[in-house]
């Protein structure tokens, strides 16, 4: 979908970030749920749900980043300090990673902006805490939630320079709580979604985000009341897949 640009803007939690990229350096290992624990720990491996990731991987991400960083802030001091936003310091990751299996990549490569509101919970954040120049950089987050905000806002506006386009906002939210809220507070400041499909396993009554149903996204006005707007309680990595061919495949670039 980002190849083809099917979306305009991406938003994704923190290990969105570090595992699309870790990927590109070398693959994560499919396991289970039930493997032990203590033992993966013992063997080096990181499970995340059913899959494992050797701790390998993580040296070659953090050597990527302190690589990228060194590049950012040369020329700045503790003083004067280079100031990106998150959005920005993503779309660098999408450029120096340069390969085609990369999300990040064919977002930077197609002007899709990522917000990544969580930028520093996993090891990425880590990674920025411990960099011996840290002072030297600044990463704006506020900014982007500006940023982010007046994407639902002026992606709508932008369509009014396109005869007949329809002038409607919609989004296709899978999993995390912080992604979806992200999403759809941002919405709220454009009188709520259009069109709207979300997609987890969470239920209402573990009070998470996620678990959410739209009739509480209905009273913030984040989402309008309408039929075009649905939760499906499903899991994603079988129900995602059909639910993108199913919308997209009568497009003659769909692959």
């Amino acid at each position: 979908m980002a190849k083809n640009k099917y979306f305009d803007v991406y938003v994704t939690p923190g290990g969105g970030i570090e595992e699309d990229i870790i990927k590109c350096f070398k693959s994560t290992k499919l396991g289970c749920f039930k493997l032990d624990g203590k033992e993966l720990r013992e063997n080096g491996w990181n499970r995340i749900g059913n899959l494992v990731i050797n701790n390998e991987n993580y040296v070659y991400y953090e050597q990527f980043i302190v690589e990228l960083l060194n590049e950012l802030i040369d020329g700045y001091t503790p003083e004067n300090p280079r100031i990106i936003t998150s959005s920005e310091f993503i779309s660098l990751l999408g450029k120096k990673i340069n390969n085609e299996n990369s999300i990040l990549y064919w977002c930077y490569k197609n002007n899709i902006n990522v917000y990544c509101p969580a930028i520093t919970d996993g090891s990425t954040g880590d990674i920025i805490t411990f960099f011996n120049k840290r002072d030297c950089l600044k990463i704006d987050i506020v900014q982007d939630i500006y940023n982010m905000n007046c994407e639902c806002m002026n992606l709508k506006r932008e369509l009014l320079d396109i005869p007949n386009a329809e002038k409607k906002n919609g989004a296709i939210v899978v999993g995390s709580g912080i992604v979806k809220h992200h999403i759809l507070n941002g919405n709220l400041f454009n009188d709520g979604l259009d069109y709207c499909v979300i997609l987890n396993t969470a239920h209402e009554e573990d009070g998470s985000d996620a678990g959410a149903s739209l009739q509480e996204a209905f009273s913030w006005g984040k989402v309008k009341p309408s039929k075009t707007c649905v939760k499906i309680s499903g899991e994603a990595s079988i129900i995602l897949p059909l639910l993108i061919y199913g919308g997209f495949k009568s497009n003659s670039n769909f692959e």
